[in-house]
C-alpha cells in the first residue's frame, strides 16, 4: 500500500491489488477438454499471439479467464456436446473473432447456424456427400489473392486422418443475397472447387472464421514449411 502526506498533516492510506500473468498468456482461448487434444496442440504450435484451453466442464468464465483474449476457438471435440456449445454461443460477442473448424459444422445449435445463415453461409453438406466429386488426396488448397493470404508454391492438401471426421470435411457456399461473408479458401481441382474456409462480418470489427475442416489435417510441402502457420495467424488476427 501507499501512505500520503496532505499540507495539513493527514496520512491517506491506498491499497492496491495487482496479478502479474504469465509470459506465455495467450490472446485466444481455445474451448476444449484435455491439453493433450491434437487441435489443441496445433494452435498453441502456430499461433504467434498464444492461445490458452478453456475446458467449460471444469473451469468458470470468468474475467480473469477473459483477460487480454481477443478470440475463441472452437473444434470438434466442443461441437459434439450441445449444452456447451449453447453456453459458448451466449458468449460469443465477447470476443472479437470466433473461429469455428470442423467437418461437424452442421451439428451447431439451430441458434448458431440460424445467425451464420442470416450472414450468408450456405451448408453444402460434408464433402463425401457432394456428387461427381473427386478423391480428396487429389485437391489441394487455393486461395482467393484478395485476402492477402499468401499462394502456396506446391500444393497443399488435407491429410483426411487427423480424426474420425477429417476425411469428410465440411462445404461451404455464401449467398447473393446475404453479403456478409466470402469463400476465401477451396479445395480445387480441374475446376471443380468446393469451398471449405469463409469469413464474415459481424459488425463492430467482429468476425467468424468458419473453417469445414481441423487445421491439424492440413500438410504442406517443404517449400511452404510456414504456409499453414501463416494462414490460420492471419485468419483469427
Amino acid at each position: 500500500y501507499l501512505i500520503g502526506m496532505s499540507d495539513f498533516g493527514i496520512e491517506k492510506y491506498e491499497h492496491f491489488e495487482f496479478e502479474v500473468f504469465p509470459q506465455d498468456w495467450g490472446h485466444s482461448l481455445f474451448a476444449g477438454i484435455l491439453p493433450k487434444d491434437p487441435n489443441f496442440k496445433f494452435y498453441k504450435d502456430n499461433l504467434n499471439m498464444g492461445i490458452d484451453i478453456f475446458n467449460p466442464y471444469i473451469q468458470s468464465f470468468d474475467e480473469r479467464l477473459m483477460m487480454f483474449k481477443d478470440s475463441i476457438v472452437l473444434s470438434s471435440e466442443i461441437i459434439k456436446d450441445q449444452e456447451k456449445l449453447e453456453f459458448l454461443f451466449s458468449k460469443r460477442d465477447l470476443f472479437k473473432t470466433v473461429v469455428i473448424s470442423s467437418p461437424l459444422i452442421e451439428d451447431l445449435p439451430s441458434e448458431w447456424k440460424d445467425e451464420l445463415a442470416q450472414l450468408g453461409v450456405l451448408f453444402r453438406g460434408r464433402f463425401l456427400q457432394q456428387p461427381n466429386r473427386p478423391e480428396l488426396k487429389d485437391l489441394s488448397f487455393i486461395v482467393d489473392p484478395q485476402t492477402g493470404l499468401p499462394t502456396p508454391n506446391k500444393a497443399v492438401k488435407l491429410k483426411g486422418d487427423f480424426s474420425p471426421e477429417a476425411k469428410s470435411p465440411a462445404v461451404f457456399g455464401t449467398s447473393t443475397i446475404f453479403k456478409k461473408c466470402e469463400a476465401i479458401m477451396a479445395l480445387a481441382q480441374a475446376g471443380n472447387e468446393f469451398p471449405v474456409v469463409v469469413t464474415c462480418d459481424r459488425g463492430n470489427s467482429k468476425k467468424y472464421v468458419i473453417t469445414g475442416f481441423e487445421w491439424g489435417d492440413v500438410v504442406a510441402t517443404d517449400q511452404d514449411p510456414t504456409i499453414v502457420k501463416s494462414w490460420i495467424n492471419q485468419l483469427i488476427r
